[in-house]
């Protein structure tokens, strides 16, 4: 595995396990047998903007905390790995708004949180537009606040394959 990759793996890791340091709760990583970060920079990633877990959109200041997370993956995945070709959730909203895909994305998401699986043919839809082979779709699970000034978001994520729809890293 390349060191690069392994930062990567690191990276996004450390960042869906945000509030688990303050639990007693372990995080296991799975990855796919033959996922590469060779794979992952030739094909490409689209992080889908971040969802909220159904008891966590009441909570004061998720949603900030959402806009933000999707922003700091990005940055953390270019630092990890330069080259990697990174669509970020913003960049994915305005693709989805300028194909006329909000209600695909929608359905999409509505979708998962019911079942907990990815209508494979609604993502390659959606994401035809930003060639990319690769998409995460990350969420908020809960929020807590430690103290008054600062926050910890416990989050999930899942890398699929839009080839083969299969999941490739959670």
């Amino acid at each position: 595995m390349k060191t690069s990759f392994k930062k990567v793996i690191l990276i996004l890791t450390l960042f869906i396990t945000t509030a688990l340091l303050s639990s007693c709760a372990t995080y296991v990583p799975f990855m796919a047998p033959g996922f590469t970060g060779e794979k992952l920079s030739k094909g490409g990633l689209a992080i889908f903007p971040v969802l909220v877990a159904d008891g966590s959109q009441s909570i004061p200041g998720v949603q900030g905390y959402v806009r933000a997370a999707g922003g700091n993956l990005v940055i953390a995945l270019h630092e990890g790995q330069p080259s990697l070709k990174v669509i970020s959730p913003a960049q994915v909203s305005a693709s989805l708004t300028s194909h006329n895909l909000v209600a695909d994305f929608a359905k999409l998401k509505q979708d998962y949180a019911i079942t907990g699986i990815i209508d494979i043919n609604l993502a390659k839809k959606i994401l035809k537009p930003l060639r990319v082979q690769y998409f995460m779709l990350p969420s908020v699970e809960a929020l807590f606040a430690p103290g008054k000034s600062t926050a910890r978001a416990q989050m999930s994520g899942k890398i699929y394959d839009i080839n083969s729809a299969e999941m490739v890293f959670e």
